[in-house]
């Protein structure tokens, strides 16, 4: 799934919350549901944790120190759960 990390993403998110990154908000804005960001990984609805790829990890720690970002676009792999 391509993930869009737009500005107005980056303009409401939150730095060091996991649940209102903006990644966590691009995620939701795809259509997920009680989604969880880490510095690493993606938790969707606590049933799958997703590696987050170098782009998106690097995206993180720039944001959660406070230095400038960009909107960018990263794929993962959402697996189906039953």
């Amino acid at each position: 799934m391509k993930i869009r990390v737009t500005r107005k993403h980056i303009k409401q998110g939150k730095w060091k919350n996991a649940r209102s990154c903006p990644i966590a908000l691009a995620l939701v804005g795809c259509g997920l549901n009680d989604v969880v960001v880490g510095s690493s990984e993606a938790d969707i609805k606590g049933q799958c944790c997703l590696p987050l790829p170098k782009t998106a990890r690097r995206f993180i720690e720039r944001f959660d120190h406070g230095k400038p970002v960009k909107p960018f676009v990263f794929n993962l792999k959402i697996k189906e759960t039953t």
